[in-house]
Parts: C-alpha cells; sequence; structure tokens
C-alpha cells in the first residue's frame, strides 16, 4: 500500500513538472517564420528521357522579406508571379538568344518573347510555382530567380522595389554548377515556397 502511494505521487509530481515545463516551451518566443523556396528543375531530351535533374533550395532576399511585411501589413497587393531561368555571360538556352528567360503567370500581362506560362497552385501550405519552356539555343542555366511582378491591373497597389515596373525580386540562388541546355530540350520547373 506504502509503494502504490509512493508510485502515485511520483506519478504526480512527474506530470506536474512535466506539463509545465512541454506548456512554458509551445509558449516561448521562437526563432521567427522561415521561407523555404525548393526548386526542382528537370531537363529532357526531345525524346522524353531525362537529361539532367536538379533538386535544391533558394534563399529569400531583403526584398522579399520586404514584400511579405508589405502583403501581411495590407500596405501592397501581391502582383503576379515570374520564375527566371539566369544564364549570364555565356548565354541562357531560351529565345531570344539572351542571358534569361522564365516563366510568367497569366495576368502579368505580355510576357517577353520566348518566355512561357507559369502555373500558380498551393498544395498542403505551400505556394507551387510549375511550368516548362522548350530550349532554342545552347546554353547554361547558372542562376534562378522568383519575382513578384506588377501589372497594369495592381500597379496602384503592387509593391515594386526593381524601381522599374518590374516588381521584386523574392528568392534567388546561383548553382554551384550551371546546367547545361541543348536546343529543343525542354526546361521544366518546379518551385515550392513553404513557411516553417
Amino acid at each position: 500500500m506504502v509503494r502504490n502511494r509512493f508510485v502515485a505521487i511520483m506519478a504526480a509530481v512527474v506530470l506536474g513538472i512535466i506539463q509545465p515545463a512541454a506548456v512554458a516551451r509551445a509558449q516561448a518566443p521562437q526563432e521567427g517564420i522561415k521561407v523555404h523556396g525548393h526548386w526542382v528543375i528537370d531537363i529532357r531530351n526531345p525524346d522524353g528521357s531525362l537529361a539532367s535533374h536538379l533538386d535544391f533550395e533558394n534563399a529569400l532576399t531583403p526584398t522579399g522579406a520586404q514584400v511579405l511585411s508589405d502583403i501581411l501589413s495590407r500596405r501592397y497587393t501581391t502582383g503576379f508571379w515570374a520564375v527566371y531561368l539566369v544564364g549570364g555571360a555565356a548565354g541562357g538556352p531560351c529565345p531570344p538568344a539572351g542571358s534569361v528567360c522564365g516563366l510568367w503567370e497569366t495576368g502579368a500581362g505580355t510576357p517577353p518573347t520566348g518566355y512561357s506560362v507559369l502555373t500558380v497552385g498551393e498544395s498542403n501550405g505551400a505556394v507551387v510555382l510549375t511550368g516548362s519552356i522548350q530550349a532554342s539555343d545552347q546554353g547554361f542555366i547558372k542562376g534562378v530567380e522568383t519575382h513578384l511582378l506588377c501589372s497594369a491591373a495592381t500597379v496602384g497597389n503592387c509593391r515594386d522595389l526593381s524601381g522599374g515596373g518590374e516588381g521584386s525580386l523574392f528568392t534567388l540562388f546561383f548553382l554551384q554548377d550551371a546546367a547545361q541546355v541543348s536546343p529543343n530540350q525542354l526546361i521544366q520547373v518546379s518551385v515550392t515556397l513553404s513557411f516553417s
């Protein structure tokens, strides 16, 4: 009887200590909200076979952080998404021959020549940007960017941190090893922006 009582008292003490500690941890300040940009780029040959696969994380830019602050405080609206593939001085793989090409969300206005349509969706609390573009030139992908573009429909409420009507750079990443792309290969892009 004494042993059972001792066990019950110890259980109560342990539960009394553990429960407040768990509540205190849950209520403690966290490190902050993190934005994750997970990229998958598949480069496919004309026969559909996989020529190259890239899988990496990118980083929120200071302008991206400012845009989030502006949107969450309702100072500005979001604009439209764009994804850029940066080729650098050696040139990019997309038409017309140049260093940058990419994908634009419908509604962002008339995309530059050679750009393709970007689809925006949601999955499990994450923003998912997907699309593909066919390479017309030999070139490289050395970096990637996401932007929130301003358009005629959003110009009064859209945050344009570029100062040139191009919207705001949201995320940015330079690849350690550039991906080579050949004419007629299909570049499939998926960017998942998640928050933790």
